[in-house]
């Protein structure tokens, strides 16, 4: 899990099992693959629809791909500190 600057909410994915998002087991500089593609949402009543988020996270930094739908669209930032679960 981890916070998204561009949508400014967690990301979570799984990387453990068959179906689980590779992770190079570092909290430092954290690699994820593949992308990860989320359409967020409220979550409570009207469920207005959110921004479209698309990213890869390689060494510890968040490079957003073009078809997000947020300001940090085609922009490459370090993954925000962040005291989420370990």
């Amino acid at each position: 899990m981890f916070h998204c600057p561009g949508c400014e909410q967690a990301h979570s994915v799984p990387t453990r099992g068959a179906q689980g998002w590779y992770w190079n087991g570092l909290f430092d500089s954290p690699s994820l693959s593949p992308s990860i593609l989320v359409y967020p949402h409220d979550s409570s009543p009207p469920f207005k629809p959110q921004p479209r988020c698309h990213s890869f996270v390689t060494d510890g930094r968040i490079r957003f791909m073009a078809d997000c739908e947020h300001a940090l669209k085609n922009q490459t930032v370090d993954l925000p500190e962040w005291e989420g679960i370990r």
